[in-house]
């Protein structure tokens, strides 16, 4: 992988990240107050499942950048929202960055296995927006 689509991609995921850590934690209560079960429990799954795939993305690109002697800068903390508007622009930002992150992969992906991890990483955010009543 090319230190330039490393450097990129871990950009992405930053911002990206920031907004599942967000989700998840959901701190204000908001996601939890907005979706009745059972969409509840697939959102939840689905974050897991995005939260895996991000983990997994952090350690190749982690990974390459040592072997490319690059050096990466922290991960965004999570962002927090307080309403439902907000919490619909996390989700929105979360979407990007993931589309985002997956093109830029695109670039230089010669196994196939990084695409498909941004893929589920989008899927996260997308469950969640399926599942969110408008604003």
């Amino acid at each position: 992988m090319q230190a330039t689509v490393v450097e990129a991609a871990w950009a992405a995921l930053a911002g990206t990240s920031a907004c599942l850590g967000g989700l998840i934690l959901d701190r204000s209560g908001v996601r939890d107050d907005a979706i009745d079960e059972p969409e509840q429990t697939q959102v939840e799954a689905a974050l897991l499942d995005a939260r895996a795939a991000r983990d997994e993305l952090a350690n190749v690109l982690h990974g390459e950048a040592l072997r490319l002697g690059v050096a990466l800068f922290d991960l965004d903390a999570n962002r927090e929202y307080t309403s439902l508007s907000e919490l619909h622009d996390v989700v929105n930002d979360g979407l990007a960055g993931a589309d985002g992150l997956a093109e830029v992969l695109s670039l230089d992906d010669p196994d196939g296995e990084l695409v498909p991890l941004a893929s589920r990483l989008r899927d996260g955010f997308g469950t969640v927006a399926e599942a969110l009543p408008s604003d």
